[in-house]
């Protein structure tokens, strides 16, 4: 593995060396789990459920969890041409040989990435044709509230919240496997275990729909209190797609709501304010994370006037940039606005549901303009400069006047904001999706193209006005729709795309869509057309033997209120099993996780706390302190960038509780300086890094307590006390000493072809090379960057590198030139910089 991640664009994806990566030998467990995330890393990483799981799991003693995503197009084609298969990330272990896989799936059209993985890890995509290799389990939650489009690819479904069924089915699963019983005992044992849905059995018994869907019930976390949440969450080295710390305030719709599944009976669960605290201590000091990014349901959260003083001070004596979740209109008073204008100020989103107030009082969501315009002018008094008003487009009976009307309350809540700076106000527009198991699941969206005009003109008002409307890629919306409204025949279609090598990934414009809709027409299904089309309530659905939560009589009378323009009766049956409903208890911490630093009084701020600093920090009076340290970047090291780096030694530097010091910008970032950019894939004996503290740090403490936290790869060799006035470190590098062993080449160079080819360029006056930076092309001339090469007995070249004025050439693009040689050949070679010339 270490000589592909070097042929790879991104190998940072790949090492599994994140901070708190848990690793079990294979025999010291009774079940192994992949944990998939059908996405780049960079989006799996950032889901909550995920990394909830990971810990789950890997804190029983019996279960090992590791996990796996989809590969970046550079690694499918390598594994593809080596012939070789995909590996979890903790241990490099073949996917076929783990006990179950679970896909947990957080965008529809990630659906087409799950056959793909599974023949990138040598499994058959269909279930039936699986004699051997794990379980797949399907964790789909609300992206697929139904299963039935990638039944066929599943051996096991979860119908519910994965935190509360998967423990239940590890011990069954274990039990079984302990008994060394084969696969199909392992299936028998899941069959009776509540929300657990078995789509092979299913199919086998002919039926459709079951008569009883009883034993399908859904499952859900019943109290979000005692939710065991990681002491110790992951802490990924690259950035992400979403670069925060994930931190849940509260899941559930809070009822009666038509468009969520179970929206007419769950309630909201939320964590109360001192247990939020507790765990934003805990994890913030376990990662050194630098921003938070609150997430709550689509009920939103109702404890912001207990939470939002704690946790504004809090942020500010940790240094942490907060992300809030939109807000419900009125569920912050206006005044506790002005308390947000401590944090860094970037987007406020307030959640409208629907264009105009008739269409959100037939959601049961209305909402008091009045609020909206004083919690606007608030905001804007605060210091938020940009405002977003998230409204649901393309709902049933939505008409231009509904639109005029949106308009309207966007100009008014501009105008109401406006003070010395007028702030920027934007729709974000999400296109209405027809979720089955929802009283709207009959209703289809408008025509594509009417829809368009429609939303064409609304965008020209808002323009005009000076209001911005974000709507996402139409043509996607409507496939997505198709998708979670279809049936088993999609499956095939979703098999033949993976087979083209259509992927979809968070971080990439959707692949074509063309090819999505021929493949699945030639199964005999339009997405769009089903997108579109209205279902008839009496007849049957290709998910009606799955709709065990909600009755589907409470469905039809919500659908019918709707259509008649009245609310959705609050009078709504409770689920069975799901907890909804019942009174939350708040112990005075989440269960599993660990008690927070004791705090101590921030100076000034009576009443306002942060955590006491380290023991190890000698106590002088406050004076700002600079220290360099000298640093190694070797093994997993090598594949941080330069920007990764900085994050990763930033994060070290807080998990350690140094007092670093800060930048007074917008969002606060800490002072620290490295003396190169190194580029990916290259090792060094020899970087430096300055920081900047508030307070003394005792030099040989920092090297020491940085080494305990640091992550794999990175070292402190050194550290010493500067003067505070230094010029600064970048502008006193004058060179790199590099050795590239040429003797790793395959084949090996003939040694008269390396030595005639350095005589040459020490003989020539000028070397000129093209270089590539942000895919622009320009000529370096590398001979006055060179002042010495050698080449020793062993095929060692030895050079020294120096940085011009204006950027310059890497030490690969230096060898590939030289000796003419292609670019995997380069990636191929290990790059040493073995010192970093100062002034």
């Amino acid at each position: 593995m270490e000589a592909l991640l070097r042929l790879l664009a991104k190998p940072g994806r790949y090492l599994g060396t994140e901070v708190h990566a848990v690793r079990k030998p294979a025999g010291s467990v009774t079940l192994r789990v992949a944990l998939a995330v059908p996405d780049l890393y960079e989006v799996g990483m950032g889901e909550v459920v995920h990394l909830g799981l990971y810990h789950l799991l890997n804190a029983r003693v019996d279960v090992a969890a590791e996990r796996v995503y989809l590969p970046g197009p550079d690694l499918e084609a390598r594994l593809v041409a080596q012939g070789d298969l995909l590996r979890s990330l903790e241990t490099r272990t073949l996917i076929r040989e783990f006990d179950l896989l679970a896909f947990q799936l957080t965008a529809p059209l990630q659906a087409v990435n799950v056959p793909a993985m599974l023949a990138r890890a040598g499994l058959a995509p269909l279930a039936r044709d699986r004699q051997e290799g794990p379980l797949v389990l399907g964790l789909l939650g609300a992206t697929f509230p139904n299963p039935e489009p990638l039944a066929d690819l599943c051996d096991l479904v979860l119908l519910g919240e994965p935190e509360a069924i998967f423990p239940t089915l590890c011990d069954g699963l274990g039990s079984a496997r302990a008994r060394g019983d084969r696969r199909g005992a392992l299936l028998e044992a899941a069959t009776a275990m509540p929300g657990v849905y078995l789509p092979v059995q299913e199919r086998m018994a002919g039926r459709h729909p079951i008569a009883d869907p009883a034993w399908l019930g859904a499952r859900a976390i019943a109290n979000l209190e005692q939710a065991v949440v990681p002491t110790q969450p992951l802490l990924p080295h690259i950035k992400l797609l979403r670069d925060a710390l994930p931190v849940e305030l509260a899941r559930g719709c809070g009822g009666p709501c038509l468009l969520c599944p179970g929206g007419l009976t769950s309630s909201v669960r939320e964590r109360s304010p001192e247990t939020l605290l507790a765990i934003l201590d805990a994890q913030v000091a376990a990662t050194g994370w630098e921003a938070v990014g609150l997430l709550a349901g689509c009920g939103g959260y109702t404890q912001w006037a207990g939470l939002l003083p704690e946790l504004c001070a809090w942020a500010e004596g940790a240094k942490v940039t907060l992300s809030l979740p939109p807000l419900r209109p009125g569920s912050l008073d206006p005044n506790l606005l002005q308390g947000l204008s401590r944090l860094p100020r970037g987007r406020l989103t307030i959640a409208l549901d629907a264009a105009s107030s008739g269409l959100r009082a037939r959601l049961g969501r209305p909402v008091d303009e009045r609020w909206l315009t004083e919690a606007a002018r608030a905001a804007t008094q605060a210091g938020w400069r940009t405002l977003a008003l998230a409204v649901r487009l393309g709902l049933p009976g939505e008409r231009r006047e509904d639109l005029e009307e949106l308009l309207g309350l966007a100009v008014r809540v501009r105008e109401g904001a406006r003070g010395e700076a007028p702030p920027h106000v934007t729709v974000t527009g999400t296109l209405f999706q027809p979720l089955p198991m929802t009283p709207l699941q009959w209703e289809g969206l408008p025509p594509a193209d009417e829809l368009s005009r429609t939303l064409g003109g609304l965008r020209k008002a808002l323009k005009r006005r000076g209001i911005g409307l974000t709507t996402g890629v139409l043509e996607q919306a409507y496939l997505e729709a198709g998708l979670r409204r279809g049936d088993r025949r999609l499956t095939r279609g979703l098999i033949e795309l993976a087979r083209a090598g259509v992927r979809h990934d968070g971080l990439s414009a959707p692949a074509s869509l063309a090819l999505w809709r021929e493949a699945v027409r030639a199964q005999g299904v339009d997405l769009e057309a089903l997108a579109s089309e209205g279902l008839d309530p009496k007849a049957p659905l290709p998910w009606a033997h799955l709709d065990g939560e909600v009755p589907l009589a409470a469905l039809q009378e919500a659908h019918g209120c709707y259509l008649a323009g009245e609310p959705p009766s609050e009078e709504a049956p409770k689920p069975g099993g799901a907890g909804a409903g019942q009174e939350p208890r708040r112990p005075e911490i989440t269960a599993g996780l660990a008690p927070p630093a004791r705090r101590a009084p921030l100076p000034g701020r009576p009443g306002v706390e942060r955590q006491a600093p380290r023991a190890w920090v000698k106590p002088r009076p406050p004076a700002p302190c600079r220290i360099r340290s000298g640093f190694s970047k070797l093994g997993a090291g090598q594949y941080l960038g330069h920007l990764d780096l900085m994050g990763a030694l930033a994060r070290a530097a807080r998990r350690a509780g140094l007092p670093l010091s800060y930048s007074q910008a917008l969002h606060p970032l800490p002072r620290l300086t490295l003396s190169t950019a190194i580029p990916v894939g290259v090792e060094s004996l020899s970087e430096f890094v300055e920081w900047e503290f508030d307070r003394y740090v005792d030099p040989d403490l920092l090297t020491a307590r940085l080494n305990e936290v640091l992550p794999e790869g990175i070292r402190i060799q050194h550290s010493r006390i500067l003067p505070l006035r230094v010029e600064p470190l970048p502008a006193r590098v004058r060179g790199g000493r590099y050795v590239v062993r040429l003797g790793d080449l395959r084949p090996v160079p003939a040694r008269e072809r390396a030595e005639a080819a350095v005589a040459a360029f020490r003989a020539a006056k000028e070397f000129p090379i093209e270089v590539t930076r942000k895919d622009r092309v320009r000529k370096v001339d590398l001979r006055p960057l060179i002042r010495s090469m050698t080449l020793h007995e062993d095929l060692a070249l030895e050079f020294t590198l120096e940085p011009p004025p204006e950027g310059g050439a890497k030490p690969a693009e230096v060898v590939e030139a030289l000796l003419g040689l292609k670019e995997d050949e380069v990636r191929s070679l290990r790059i040493l910089k073995t010192e970093t010339l100062l002034h």
